[in-house]
């Protein structure tokens, strides 16, 4: 670990989300059915963030469910 702290961090980070991604699946799809919520109403709430770029609305929009 001492050898490759950066390499370390990123396998933990990498294994975090893998676990984690089936109970994100499973909120959004929740969400979404509880209020009716469609692809173009999620992708510009996630737009809204200062986090994601405008021109990344293609992507988000083909990465539906």
């Amino acid at each position: 670990m001492e050898e490759d702290l950066d390499g370390n961090i990123i396998y933990q980070i990498s294994q975090n989300m893998s676990f984690s991604a089936f109970f994100l699946r499973d909120t959004i799809r929740i969400l979404i059915n509880k209020f009716s919520l469609n692809t173009e109403s999620v992708v510009s709430y996630l737009l809204a963030s200062p986090i994601l770029e405008k021109v990344r609305k293609d992507f988000l929009v083909k990465g539906k469910m």
